[in-house]
């Protein structure tokens, strides 16, 4: 599995959205990386990471884990975007032990009927709108895992609803959610915060489904924030 470390303090693991790499984080290590022990990780099939098995969302968090165990991290908060949100939520309901803190971003927990089409309109909404920059770094994405695996797991995420998990998660955990999703709107995330016991949601006016891209500075800060002080506590709204 490949990953990349920077920082010193307390570790916290960056997972990262589908047809995703380490690439996505660059916006949000070297902030964060002051203050934590940053891991930013590739997912089996993504990025860097080869493996001789299908990738599988439903084993993805005890992938992580074995992954925990061979470097000896025994507990850590975790950060997870877009899928890899819904795998850090995975993860946190199912290893409550091994989880610090929980920052899900933007997370794709799809409600049950939730519908391939209206996603998919989303889905190329938010691509239409993507910088040159980051539509290039999502091709390459594509291009590493191969269209067959960024389907599948996109065709796991419409059809696998853990919303009935949460509850079981005992981390502290912060929702944060751009305003402008189109890929799986605000209300969703709002309702994901409500599922989680005594999580808090922030809301990033201006920021679509890549709010480390779209509103970096504020999206840094709030992570590092909620990561590093002893209470947790966030502001309600950005």
């Amino acid at each position: 599995m490949f990953y990349e470390v920077a920082g010193t303090g307390k570790p916290v693991v960056l997972i990262h959205g589908l047809a995703g790499s380490t690439r996505w984080w660059a916006p949000t290590v070297p902030d964060l990386a002051r203050v934590l022990r940053v891991y930013a990780v590739d997912l089996a099939h993504f990025g860097a990471t080869k493996s001789d098995h299908p990738f599988a969302l439903d084993r993805a968090a005890e992938f992580l884990i074995r992954w925990m165990n061979c470097i000896g991290l025994a507990r850590a908060s975790i950060v997870g975007y877009s899928m890899g949100g819904f795998i850090a939520a995975d993860l946190a309901a199912t290893y409550p032990d091994r989880i610090d803190r929980l920052v899900l971003v933007d997370a794709t927990l799809f409600p049950r009927g939730y519908g391939i089409l209206r996603a998919s309109v989303g889905l190329l909404r938010t691509v239409a709108g993507l910088p040159p920059r980051l539509l290039l770094t999502l091709l390459a994405g594509i291009c590493h895992a191969g269209p067959l695996t960024v389907l599948g797991a996109a065709l796991d995420l419409l059809t696998t609803d853990i919303r009935g998990e949460l509850g079981q998660i005992r981390a502290p955990t912060l929702v944060i959610w751009g305003d402008d999703d189109a890929i799986l709107p605000v209300a969703e995330g709002r309702r994901v915060s409500r599922l989680i016991p005594g999580s808090e949601i922030v809301v990033l006016h201006g920021a679509d489904h890549n709010p480390m891209w779209r509103r970096t500075a504020d999206f840094n800060r709030i992570v590092a924030a909620f990561l590093t002080s002893p209470s947790q506590d966030v502001t309600a709204s950005a």
